[in-house]
């Protein structure tokens, strides 16, 4: 029993530092991008879709400037007023 005991600790305590390693540098780069800005590398794009491929009615392309992915956070405001004047319409 005793031998069962030493292995299970050994090997949880391995484990279990394994998982606090992992949210320990995980950790860090989340919280501090700015130590790593040099090695990102961004691109932006511009393009512009021609309208006929759009429905009058099922679909209304709208570019909001300045936002990335997450347009309900980064400009509330516009988005907002984009879905409103939507809605609206319809």
């Amino acid at each position: 029993m005793m031998i069962l005991s030493r292995w299970l600790h050994i090997y949880l305590s391995m484990a279990s530092f394994g998982i606090l390693f992992f949210f320990a540098v995980t950790g860090l780069t989340l919280n501090h991008a700015e130590w790593f800005v040099k090695q990102q590398q961004t691109t932006q794009l511009r393009a512009a879709m021609d309208k006929k491929y759009l429905g009058k009615e099922v679909a209304k392309l709208e570019i909001v400037e300045g936002a990335g992915h997450f347009v309900e956070m980064e400009k509330p405001e516009a988005l907002a007023s984009l879905v409103t004047r939507f809605l609206t319409q319809a």
